[in-house]
């Protein structure tokens, strides 16, 4: 007899309708919940927001067949589900940590009715996380049961359940997955969801039942990695831009290393994809997965900073290196020589490297003819002597080499008939500690 449960997904987004329509498959009664009205109606009555290979023709035989549904309504969602999963969107906040508005709020609902007593079915539930969440959110989502009277471990288990899907190839990633992730020291609950995936993984896949901070800590550390390939071959394209050497044979090259493989080694202008940048951001203590309660766990959380977090750093001093081209320049006329107005536009000047001169109290102006913005030192980086004298010597000066370049008439070189405030070529940077750019 085949095994059939009935599970409840709370969130119609991309995760949320491919698990709701897979589990469906599977024989599964599985109703999906959004606030969303609209939505709810364009789903029930067939259409999909999505695209993904397969997905529809699942789709149309579980709704044919009973087995998939779809509601407004959460009480009448997760009456009687034994599984109720959140499949949430956890968006970047004004400070870069992930926004858990939605999974707090679907979780404190979801408490309420549980401890209202009016649901039918069974009297323990699980309650899993399938959204990309910092670590600690499962005692957070805890808590808020907690707050109700509800008993972790009693009444309700939270489990984290990370999800692995691929844009395009999503369906047959969670019908034939790699590996099933479940994060519960909960062991009625560990036996359920075991359960709940065996039939996914009888081609001899794992699933690797961990303590849950663990399963919230492979998500990210899954993405951080895959991340920090693409960034390495980006940083190799760029070696090989210099050197003459083509990217691709490279790339060709390493891959056949059996230690290595082909996978995430394209080299780009980035990585893209839902959430690797997220997992790259979020799995520093600072970055998109919050504090990680690193203050807790007895260290500062800048000195608890993964190493993983490094490849989104590593992008972003290359681009601080990166010359700006001609292109990026846009470059219009030459002025005639006094006009205070620059050739570059206001490109130069958001240049990365013009802003971590800002950022140490630089003056930066627009380098014109050179490839860099212009670092205005000297008489503004004078401390205790005359400011304003060193300033009214640097005006003199610049008044000077305007009366020069005017007079020298019809023969002047190409160089000195450019504008005077183009004539200074960017200062050169002297190499950092680092062996970077000193930035």
């Amino acid at each position: 007899m085949q095994f059939s449960m009935e599970i409840a997904v709370i969130g119609t987004g991309y995760v949320g309708l491919v698990s709701g329509t897979c589990f469906a498959e599977m024989g599964h009664d599985v109703t999906c919940v959004d606030i969303d009205e609209e939505k709810v109606a364009q789903l029930s009555s067939g259409e999909l927001p999505i695209y993904e290979p397969d997905l529809e023709k699942y789709f149309e035989r579980a709704r044919s067949e009973g087995r998939l549904h779809f509601t407004t309504d959460l009480a009448e969602g997760i009456d009687g589900a034994k599984v109720i999963f959140f499949a949430l969107p956890t968006p970047p906040g004004e400070d870069g940590s992930a926004d858990l508005t939605y999974v707090k709020q679907a979780a404190g609902d979801v408490a309420d009715l549980f401890a209202s007593g009016t649901l039918q079915g069974p009297k323990q539930r699980i309650v899993v996380n399938k959204s990309t969440v910092p670590v600690g959110t499962g005692e957070e989502v805890e808590e808020v049961f907690a707050e109700r009277s509800l008993e972790h471990g009693t009444d309700v288990a939270v489990v984290s359940n990370p999800e692995f899907l691929r844009e395009g190839s999503a369906v047959e990633d969670f019908m034939k997955p790699d590996r099933v992730v479940i994060g519960t020291e909960i062991e009625w609950a560990a036996e359920e969801m075991e359960r709940l995936y065996e039939p996914f993984v009888r081609q001899g896949n794992p699933i690797l039942t961990v303590d849950r901070r663990s399963a919230e800590m492979i998500k990210y550390a899954a993405n951080s990695l895959l991340a920090t390939r693409i960034s390495f071959m980006n940083e190799i394209a760029n070696v090989c831009e210099r050197v003459g050497a083509n990217v691709d044979k490279v790339r060709l090259g390493i891959s056949k290393d059996h230690r290595i493989g082909a996978h995430f080694l394209y080299a780009g202008i980035g990585f893209g994809g839902g959430l690797l940048p997220e997992g790259r951001e979020g799995a520093g203590p600072e970055g998109r997965g919050g504090r990680l309660r690193a203050e807790g766990a007895g260290g500062h959380p800048r000195r608890q900073r993964l190493a993983a977090a490094a490849p989104g750093d590593r992008g972003e001093r290359a681009l601080r290196r990166r010359p700006l081209r001609q292109e990026d320049r846009g470059v219009g006329p030459v002025l005639q020589a006094g006009d205070r107005r620059h050739t570059g536009g206001a490109l130069p000047c958001n240049h990365p490297r013009a802003t971590g001169r800002r950022r140490r109290g630089r003056r930066v102006r627009s380098g014109g003819d050179g490839d860099h913005p212009r670092d205005l030192r000297g008489p503004d980086r004078v401390r205790g002597g005359d400011v304003r004298g060193a300033r009214r010597g640097r005006r003199a000066d610049h008044l000077h080499r305007v009366a020069r370049v005017s007079a020298a008439g019809p023969g002047q070189s190409e160089k000195s008939s450019r504008p005077a405030d183009c004539l200074r070529r960017a200062e050169p940077v002297r190499p950092g500690p680092d062996g970077g750019d000193g930035l």
